[in-house]
């Protein structure tokens, strides 16, 4: 029910789904549930934007994946410590911890976690301004999201990849990406990631480099996105 939620921009629904799972694992003494709800709890303070309390519960999740041994969890929790330092700016952090989750994903052949990581480490070399290089790792994230029909993954690869295409003035691939994007957070139902892509779509209108140029289609392309955020906003009160 946390992860519905969560998916639906809900966080604290999903807080407290997350909060009474692992409570009732701690009680029984399931570590391998009690690692997993600390990092779903680390997910929604990530969407939150609480950085030091998601890396508080990501590195808790950590040590009680190493402890128990599980590889799948101990590359995902190094994955989303990864985010968490690229949100902080802190790229050579960022690095090292996705490439130590993309080796231990691929030794274990966790495709869904393979695609996750080459696409996180795409947007550190895309915060780098390293466009050639962000487009390959994204590029490879999105074939390997399109070949396990990982429809989340397929929508964030598509919609960075634009971004990367925005960042070197290619404004018609850009939108073409956007516009892909889109599509797909909606027949999902992704709200955040609707809004994320209009308020994108937006920009480009509003461009006047753009040969598209249109600010009345901007305008009301931003004031959606904008309206979506909001209505998140408050789910996330």
């Amino acid at each position: 029910l946390g992860i519905v939620y969560q998916n639906l921009s809900d966080y604290p629904q999903a807080l407290t789904y997350y909060q009474k799972a692992l409570a009732i694992y701690e009680e029984i003494g399931r570590k391998n549930g009690i690692a997993i709800n600390l990092g779903n709890i680390g997910n929604v303070y990530l969407f939150l934007s609480d950085y030091p309390q998601a890396l508080t519960y990501y590195q808790k999740a950590l040590a009680i994946d190493e402890e128990i041994g599980s590889k799948d969890g101990i590359a995902r929790n190094l994955g989303y410590i990864g985010v968490v330092y690229l949100h902080l700016s802190d790229n050579p952090q960022a690095l090292t911890y996705y490439q130590k989750a993309l080796a231990i994903n691929e030794e274990i052949g966790s495709k869904n976690g393979i695609a996750s990581n080459l696409g996180n480490i795409g947007l550190v070399y895309q915060s780098l301004s390293d466009y050639p290089q962000a487009l390959t790792y994204l590029l490879k994230a999105l074939a390997i999201s399109e070949e396990i029909g990982r429809k989340h993954g397929i929508a964030s690869s598509l919609g960075n990849i634009g971004s990367v295409y925005q960042n070197l003035s290619d404004y018609p691939q850009a939108l073409t990406y956007y516009q892909k994007a889109l599509a797909i957070n909606e027949e999902i139902g992704s709200k955040d990631g609707i809004a994320r892509n209009l308020g994108n779509i937006g920009g480009l209108y509003a461009n006047k480099e753009f040969d598209g140029y249109d600010p009345a289609k901007a305008e009301a392309m931003m004031l959606k996105a904008m309206a979506m955020f909001e209505e998140i906003g408050e789910k996330r009160q």
